[in-house]
């Protein structure tokens, strides 16, 4: 059965792969992507500390899950 998926997968995204409006529609949202990351990126003054920030932010979420998910 795992072989009849992984066959029908194969086949369909093969078909899908040379489906010309699929590829522009992806096109079309990869850019739209990227527009929108470089916009949000260029509001951030220092990227790097604000990379690392976030970090911090996540390792203590991390580290107090517990806590948070009784409060949730």
């Amino acid at each position: 059965m795992a072989q009849n998926i992984a066959d029908k997968f194969l086949e369909d995204s093969s078909t899908k792969s040379f489906d010309l409006r699929h590829r522009e529609i992806i096109t079309n949202n990869i850019d739209k992507y990227n527009v929108a990351f470089e916009r949000g990126k260029s509001k951030f003054f220092d990227l790097e500390n604000s990379k690392k920030k976030a970090n911090l932010i996540k390792w203590r979420t991390i580290e107090n899950l517990d806590k948070y998910l009784i409060v949730f």
